[in-house]
């Protein structure tokens, strides 16, 4: 399930309901097309990305029409195991894998003059953006969420009820691109646990929380967040 809430009061607005029971770990808005991506998953149990366009965002509402609302997308990802995460950047989606013991993947995907995803490595002569390439990094265990922000990649990095991290790595723009693990983090932030999505938008980071689910209610923590939050990042980077 969706829900959709004015970013500058935080009122609740409305929700749609998905028309699957999948793991929804990542979320990504294309402000080009206005399309809204989702992390989901096939029925063989394969990695795949669903969105809805930006029409069906404006009219669908399950307080109206009482029923889930069909994705207008599908499109499978034949090279990693599950979509965990997801965030959008510079006419590209970039889909994360969380793995709790090994390494993670992180997976780059070019977007195409429509705003599909160019999910093989055969150069398609439409790319909406140059110097695009599809490509895949290892990256650290039991992250969550990634988002970019002046010229940084920040990884949410959490597990269990242990505090979580906000990792922080260099963005070049995929020229150097190797991996992301401990060896060229940045700055290490700590946060309280269950950090799970992150989104830089101008200089503020939303940030959500998994603690305040059903799941989760009942852990001895003594920080539940049951809200999205919104962080300073000049402040937090410093």
């Amino acid at each position: 399930m969706l829900y959709l809430l004015d970013k500058k009061t935080g009122a609740y607005n409305k929700q749609i309901v998905l028309p699957s029971t999948d793991h929804v770990g990542g979320l990504a808005y294309d402000t080009v097309t206005g399309r809204l991506w989702v992390t989901t998953m096939s029925k063989k149990g394969k990695a795949s990305l669903s969105a809805y366009d930006g029409k069906t965002l404006k009219y669908a509402d399950f307080s109206r029409i009482k029923k889930a609302t069909p994705f207008d997308h599908v499109v499978a990802l034949p090279d990693i195991p599950r979509a965990s995460f997801l965030t959008y950047h510079n006419n590209a989606l970039y889909v994360g894998y969380f793995a709790a013991s090994g390494q993670g993947t992180f997976r780059s995907y070019p977007l195409n003059a429509s705003g599909m995803p160019q999910v093989h490595q055969k150069a398609d002569m439409d790319l909406r953006g140059s110097d695009l390439q599809v490509g895949t990094y290892e990256t650290n265990k039991r992250l969550q969420g990634a988002t970019f922000f002046q010229g940084k990649l920040l990884f949410s990095q959490s597990f269990g009820v242990h505090p979580s991290n906000i990792l922080v790595f260099d963005n070049d723009g995929q020229k150097s691109w190797l991996d992301f693990d401990g060896d060229d983090t940045l700055k290490s932030i700590t946060m309280p646990p269950y950090l799970e999505q992150i989104v830089a938008v101008g200089s503020d980071l939303y940030v959500l929380f998994e603690s305040a689910s059903i799941h989760y209610r009942q852990a001895d923590l003594e920080f539940h967040a049951d809200r999205v939050l919104k962080l300073d990042l000049k402040t937090l980077l410093k």
